[in-house]
């Protein structure tokens, strides 16, 4: 290319292109930060589900929670013991076992009992 003096030339820079788009700047995706919110949203959700959860335990009378205790206790026992041969659906199981262990009437037989189910329980 021949310049003369006092031609505009264009030359290409030295100078690397401007980085373009999310990724090039090192930061996520759209899509991505999307996923790791709806991912927060079900955590968020969660905890205040289980915490409603208590807060409706803590509502019932204590006739209703003792009974309820009880009989959760007594479904376990005869449920879900696979030493005596019952064949209540894991799942179920497992579920009635952390629920009972919510309730501060639960004491050391009822843990005793929830907890042998969660630990024989296949996740």
């Amino acid at each position: 290319m021949l310049v003369r003096p006092g031609m505009l030339t264009l030359e290409p820079s030295r100078e690397s292109p401007p980085a373009e788009g999310r990724a090039a700047m090192g930061l996520p995706s759209l899509p991505a930060l999307g996923f790791a919110a709806l991912i927060a949203a079900a955590v968020l959700g969660a905890i205040v589900s289980a915490g409603s959860d208590r807060r409706e335990i803590e509502r019932l009378d204590p006739a209703t929670r003792a009974g309820l205790v009880e009989r959760t206790v007594a479904d376990l026992r005869s449920a879900c013991n696979r030493n005596k041969g019952a064949t209540a659906p894991s799942g179920w199981c497992r579920d009635q076992a952390e629920f009972v262990l919510h309730f501060d009437e639960c004491r050391a037989g009822c843990r005793a009992t929830a907890r042998e189910v969660l630990r024989v329980s296949p996740r």
